[in-house]
């Protein structure tokens, strides 16, 4: 472009920088502000947003700060977004106590956080186990007539359910609801999650039959979570149905989904039915890894099967899977 006697402006730069800030190339990024800089273009609020942002999603937190004090120091005043950006790196590194001085900083900026700044904050204290101070914070949002999106929701559904409140969740469905937000897939992994974990295998199933009749398609981790506490609570009929119409409808299923399963079967007994699946993952293209060896050879073992225990642990060898 330069060598075609074009001269790059602000917008070239700056989609350049998050072409490379995005794929990680760093050292590019920089030596591409510096260039701008030596060019008399002046870097906008666009240009260190960006970096701060890329540096934040990497958990790279001091170079994030580097680049935010760069910000300051060349006269351009930070946005939200880009307050937002290095709010939600420190959360990322679970440094609540950081996101939330930026955030009393933005206030005293006199921008106005937003629905996403109170969302980032939120998720942060409920991901660090701080949940009342998660529900003040969605308190003070709404009194500042800032209307909760379905991420401020699943943020404190999920810090509520992860502390023993469930209790509390109904309400937050009730107001979602009420708020016209739907509850979408994040929504019902987190409470299925929450039903398996307590044992409630009858409300995690008919939970899954709500998902199932809204035309949902549920995650793969979301089937794992279901598949997972299913076995675990002794519902094994329940698991190997799920688990076959998953197989049925050419469902590209992981080592832990197979895992669970096999768990589950020897769990109860069904030990040639483990190990016939385990021949079956490697057909549908799922190769077994030490957990899956493991778990069979105990169960074998157990049942004083030593040779056929024998003949897996040889095959692990092979296989390379076998710690030292």
């Amino acid at each position: 472009m330069i060598d075609g006697g074009i001269s790059p402006n602000i917008v070239t730069y700056n989609s350049l920088i998050n072409g490379f800030s995005s794929m990680g190339d760093w050292q590019e990024a920089i030596r591409l502000l510096n260039e701008m800089i030596l060019r008399g273009i002046n870097p906008d609020v666009c240009t260190f947003t960006t970096m701060v942002d890329a540096f934040c999603k990497e958990g790279r937190i001091t170079e994030a700060q580097a680049a935010f004090a760069t910000m300051m120091k060349h006269g351009q005043k930070p946005n939200v977004v880009t307050y937002n950006a290095l709010m939600d790196g420190y959360c990322l590194v679970e440094n609540v106590n950081k996101s939330k001085k930026v955030f009393n900083r933005m206030a005293k900026s006199g921008l106005k956080p937003s629905v996403i700044s109170y969302s980032i904050l939120i998720n942060g204290y409920c991901k660090t186990k701080r949940v009342d101070e998660a529900l003040n914070l969605f308190k003070e949002m709404r009194c500042k007539n800032l209307v909760p999106n379905t991420v401020t929701y699943n943020s404190l559904i999920d810090g509520l359910c992860k502390s023993g409140r469930i209790s509390h969740v109904q309400d937050l469905i009730s107001e979602m609801h009420e708020s016209g937000h739907s509850l979408d897939i994040f929504t019902y992994t987190i409470l299925l999650d929450a039903f398996c974990k307590r044992q409630y295998l009858d409300k995690a199933v008919a939970l899954y039959k709500q998902i199932d009749d809204q035309g949902i398609q549920p995650s793969l981790y979301t089937y794992n979570i279901l598949l997972d506490g299913l076995c675990k609570g002794k519902r094994l009929d329940t698991a190997l149905k799920i688990f076959q119409n998953l197989l049925n409808n050419g469902y590209c299923l992981n080592v832990y989904t197979y895992n669970v399963m096999i768990n589950g079967l020897c769990g109860e007994g069904l030990i040639d039915v483990a190990v016939n699946l385990l021949s079956k993952m490697e057909k549908n293209g799922c190769f077994p890894d030490s957990v899956t060896y493991e778990t069979l050879i105990r169960a074998l073992l157990k049942e004083g099967e030593n040779d056929k225990a024998e003949k897996l642990l040889f095959e692990m060898v092979d296989r390379g899977l076998l710690k030292r």
